[in-house]
């Protein structure tokens, strides 16, 4: 790992967490639930590799694919956010499923549905590229990330087409890529400043994976996501974080 990481010496670590006890609720008889006695405890999956010096620092410069469906409290969750690489030397596709696959049971197993991953061609189309069938092993030996061997013509299909996941035997998608492939990030987002302080971070805008030349971003003041009901004002005075409008 030393010689692959090369003359920059970096390491890409991350965590995927579950099963974290955060006391959420007590129910009608007292007791909180999760149940103690491991309250704030959770479990811990990683996985550690290499990483460039041009690379950004606080995430996987990649494909996106989102959740098709809008999440419901009332209903399971059947898939959340997924990034993959089109490793072209390899000729492959590497996709990190590790947050993205919900579990049957708090901290119990990983659903184990087997999952196709492929494209959407010009007609939106499915075409699948590999299948994965998870489970609690699988997810401890790789950490949720899964290789798909891609032959030419799939290598050149992905390059400008949406990446998409299902069930397999199913119609209905489970994730996707934008239809138009483009991605947008801030490297570092959160920062501790003072009055008087300034901060700088990276944008990077993306098509497919390939940086998007010339992107112009808009950039907005947007603090709705900030508090709640009967909590103190948040993201005020406005007029204190200047920005351009755009870069």
């Amino acid at each position: 790992m030393r010689a692959a990481a090369g003359p920059s010496g970096l390491l890409s670590i991350k965590f995927n967490v579950v099963g974290y006890n955060a006391g959420y609720w007590i129910g009608d008889d007292g007791t909180r639930y999760p149940p103690l006695p491991d309250f704030t405890m959770g479990l811990i999956t990683r996985c550690i590799g290499v990483a460039r010096a041009d690379e950004p620092r606080f995430f996987t410069l990649g494909r996106k694919l989102q959740p098709s469906r809008k999440q419901s409290q009332s209903a399971p969750t059947l898939f959340y956010y997924a990034t993959a690489v089109v490793d072209e030397a390899r000729k492959a596709l590497a996709i990190d499923l590790g947050n993205s696959i919900p579990f049957k049971e708090w901290r119990g197993d990983i659903v184990g549905e087997t999952l196709q991953v492929g494209y959407l061609d010009a007609v939106q189309g499915f075409q699948p590229l590999g299948e994965v069938t998870p489970d609690n092993a699988w997810y401890q030996r790789t950490a949720g990330i899964a290789d798909i061997a891609l032959t030419d013509a799939q290598m050149s299909a992905v390059a400008a087409s949406p990446l998409a996941e299902r069930k397999a035997g199913a119609d209905t998608l489970l994730g996707q890529e934008p239809g138009n492939g483009r991605a947008l990030r801030a490297d570092q987002f959160v920062f501790r400043m003072a009055p008087g302080d300034s901060a700088k971070t990276t944008v990077w805008a993306t098509v497919f994976g390939k940086p998007l030349a010339d992107a112009e971003v808009a950039l907005a003041f947007d603090n709705s996501s900030l508090g709640g009901e009967g909590d103190p004002p948040v993201g005020v005075p406005a007029g204190a974080l200047g920005f351009p409008p755009s870069i």
